[in-house]
């Protein structure tokens, strides 16, 4: 068993259900998690205490990875697993007890800009306090080898999400939360099908008002729907008062929903027009719905939907100019569709499953802790138990029955 203190920054979408899911199957497969970071939610057996960081505030930064330090002696953490670019800095700056292992999720220098070179600068200076750098896709560990160098100990553990919700057979219809009262769920698919569907926040970096502009040049009169479902509008700071849905031509943003996986089986394909990524959540719960998918050439893109022993389940395209013709191509070939479908869902399956992931952040929590040792550094990696004292073991003992919250 092992007991890790999940630490997180980021307050909504990707980074949070990434730590939730994990936590929550790490502890249904025997070891011990907790989480620090905002907006504590509910999981059985997993405490979630809250903290919040302060970009702008370096005092703010240096007192969270305090509390993140004092929570993981407390609750006799043998890792510190970090998520994000702000709580990695915040507890290697502190340099903890325990080993920390770190998730950048989108590497902070993936963003063009000054500030680019700044985040590199601080993942170079902290990388010796880094006992593994766990990346979500091959992809995001490519990237971070090519600008930190060869040797950093950078490795990917791929992704998951909840292959139940996310699957081909519930027959729920979509509805979004703004809809009007007297518009049926069926009614509010009806009036966009055919569709294609865009899962996300709306955001410079995932792309849509881009693809938007693109989509109502190159497609203006064709029957093919783009369906945005997502918090908020490219041209509305807030998601308050804006009354959804709102259209122009064939385009539409429909809002935040509650039934997402809905959206994406009553589609005829998913799109993901992303600026860079990580690894993108959304993309692969659309496969899980047996939906085909067109995305841009970022990160984890090839590996979730091209690359490998299995067929492809979509398309990856050099840049969102691309993505409407390639979308056109698709929707008037039906028998390439149906190709790709048939094997959306098998590629989430093998790719994607939640015991792999908890196996493979297993082994690297092992390595970083010297409970086991690479043997063999060849494509095949055995690893074997060794004789090493996980860190930390006496602060366990000493506090295990203490409660884990921590005073801001």
């Amino acid at each position: 068993m092992t007991r890790i203190l999940h630490y997180f920054e980021p307050s909504t979408h990707g980074v949070p259900n990434f730590v939730a899911f994990l936590a929550e199957h790490q502890t249904n497969s025997g070891h011990h998690a907790a989480v620090l970071g905002p907006n504590p939610r509910r999981l059985p057996n997993v405490v979630w205490t809250n903290d919040e960081i302060q970009r702008s505030s370096p005092r703010s930064i240096l007192q969270s990875g305090r509390r993140a330090a004092r929570l993981a002696t407390r609750i006799g953490a043998d890792v510190i697993h970090a998520h994000s670019f702000f709580a990695g800095m915040a507890i290697r700056l502190i340099n903890p007890d325990q080993p920390v292992v770190y998730t950048p999720h989108a590497w902070a220098f993936s963003m063009s800009g000054p500030t680019r070179y700044g985040a590199i600068a601080i993942e170079r200076a902290l990388l010796g306090r880094t006992a593994r750098v766990l990346c979500v896709s091959e992809g995001a560990a490519e990237a971070g080898r090519d600008t930190l160098g060869p040797t950093t100990p950078i490795v990917s553990i791929g992704s998951a999400i909840d292959l139940d919700r996310f699957s081909t057979t519930d027959s729920t219809t979509p509805t979004a939360p703004h809809a009007l009262e007297t518009s049926s769920s069926n009614a509010m698919v009806d009036q966009y099908t055919p569709f294609a569907v865009c899962v996300g926040r709306i955001s410079h970096q995932k792309g849509q008002l881009a693809l938007a502009e693109r989509w109502a040049k190159e497609m203006p009169n064709h029957p093919l729907q783009l369906v945005f479902v997502g918090d908020g509008h490219p041209d509305i700071d807030i998601v308050d008062g804006i009354d959804y849905p709102l259209s122009t031509g064939n385009v539409h943003f429909v809002g935040p929903s509650t039934e997402v996986p809905a959206w994406l089986r009553a589609s005829a394909f998913a799109v993901q027009p992303s600026r860079w990524e990580a690894m993108s959540l959304a993309t692969v719960e659309a496969l899980a719905c047996g939906r085909p998918v067109i995305a841009t050439d970022v990160a984890g893109m090839r590996e979730a939907i091209v690359d490998g022993p299995l067929a492809p389940a979509g398309a990856v395209v050099d840049s969102i100019d691309h993505i409407a013709p390639e979308a056109r191509s698709i929707f008037e070939n039906s028998a390439q569709l149906s190709s790709y479908s048939a094997i959306a869902r098998r590629r989430s399956e093998v790719l994607y499953s939640p015991d792999r992931l908890v196996a493979r952040t297993e082994t690297e929590y092992g390595l970083a802790l010297g409970r086991v040792e690479v043997v063999d550094e060849s494509n095949v990696v055995e690893l074997r138990p060794t004789d090493a004292t996980p860190i930390s073991s006496s602060a366990r003992d000493a506090s295990s029955d203490e409660s884990p919250e921590v005073a801001a």
